[in-house]
């Protein structure tokens, strides 16, 4: 994992091919955790939404990291309050999220709002909102222009495309064969297809949007006939090329173990088949793109699926080989931050809670590192 850095490297700890850097990215403006993070074409990464430092609240804010001036206020993300948003990215580079949780008198409830980053302008533009709140589910783009809702705790999906006037606008859609309380993830496979993963058979299966009518577009996954798969709920959902999803980690729907290993979903044979991923069990993790052509970065997750025990690691896998670095201890823990690799490879790591259960406003910087006189 041997790269230049733009950043002052110390504290090397050689047996665990990880150092520390000067750069702590200074202070975020708002304590933070359960929030989102992309990346922009620039290099700087956004902050949005989360819940405070006590999570008596979610935050409808937004916040801009770049190397030159640490963080600086974005404004309201123009969709009202919410945290653990869902995310899809358009060809544009623009981003969409939607739904996650709000806070109401104090407690949890599901968001329905929707708002577009204009990735040319560097603003939230708000959207359409869902038919009803949705968390914990799940929101895929099959087209650049079309999207689609589902799980989350409606018994309906929600229908995303533009409307006459070219705003974006969701249209209720019941669907034929699926149980849409059963989804808890997807990911838009191309040429209009969703792989839909469920806590059971009545959720889980290929949503054929490019070729069928939406509420007929479902396509149940047989069991027997599919390999080896499992039913889950907080595993991480991408597709690392066209036609096919995996599936990394979770919880066990039936056993309730959270897992380590993943599965491999391929469109044109309809079959799983095993597939080595992490290190560690994870549920709920950040995984996201690293700089080296097939290798992802996976952190900020928890340790169980009832988000009481964190997993304060970080690692660098290719899940179609097997191979993975060393686990990369956190500089503290950090349950519901949120991870974003930058241009040279290394991690940026914001928020979190700490060991008050509180939401923290630090950020630190994480460089993975080979030393290259060390032989073995």
């Amino acid at each position: 994992f041997k790269q230049k850095t733009a950043y002052e490297i110390r504290n090397c700890d050689w047996s665990s091919d990880v150092c520390s850097s000067d750069l702590l990215a200074a202070s975020m403006l708002t304590a933070r955790s359960r929030h989102t993070s992309f990346n922009r074409r620039d290099g700087s990464v956004v902050l949005v939404g989360g819940q405070d430092a006590f999570g008596e609240r979610a935050l409808g804010t937004s916040e801009i990291w770049s190397l030159d001036a640490g963080f600086v206020d974005n404004g309201s993300t123009g969709a009202g309050a919410a945290a653990d948003m869902m995310v899809s990215r358009l060809s544009t580079g623009d981003v969409f999220l939607t739904g996650g949780y709000a806070t109401l008198d104090g407690k949890e409830v599901a968001a329905d709002g929707s708002t577009v980053w204009n990735e040319t302008d560097g603003v939230f533009e708000a959207a359409g909102s869902l038919s009803a709140g949705r968390r914990d589910g799940c929101f895929a783009l099959f087209e650049d222009r079309k999207g689609l809702a589902i799980g989350g705790g409606p018994d309906n999906a929600d229908y995303l495309k533009p409307n006459d006037s070219g705003a974006w606008e969701f249209t209720e859609l019941g669907m034929v064969d699926l149980e849409e309380t059963a989804v808890s993830g997807c990911a838009a496979l191309g040429d209009g297809d969703l792989f839909v993963q469920g806590t059971d058979a009545t959720g889980t299966g290929l949503w054929d949007g490019g070729s069928k009518q939406p509420s007929q577009a479902f396509v149940p996954i047989v069991p027997g006939t599919a390999g080896e798969y499992r039913y889950v709920t907080g595993a991480a959902i991408l597709s690392p090329s066209p036609g096919v999803a995996w599936i990394l980690g979770g919880e066990d729907a039936e056993t309730g173990q959270v897992l380590a290993d993943g599965r491999a979903f391929s469109a044109d044979a309809a079959r799983f088949e095993p597939l080595d991923a992490f290190g560690v069990p994870r549920f709920d993790p950040e995984v996201v793109p690293w700089i080296q052509d097939g290798w992802y970065a996976a952190g900020c997750g928890w340790a169980d699926g009832d988000r009481n025990e964190d997993e304060p690691t970080v690692e660098l896998l290719d899940p179609s080989t097997g191979d993975r670095s060393p686990a990369f201890d956190l500089d503290r823990s950090r349950p519901g931050c949120a991870l974003s690799v930058l241009r040279d490879g290394a991690l940026l790591i914001t928020g979190g809670f700490d060991s008050d259960e509180a939401a923290g406003d630090d950020a630190g910087v994480l460089v993975p590192y080979v030393d290259p006189t060390r032989s073995g």
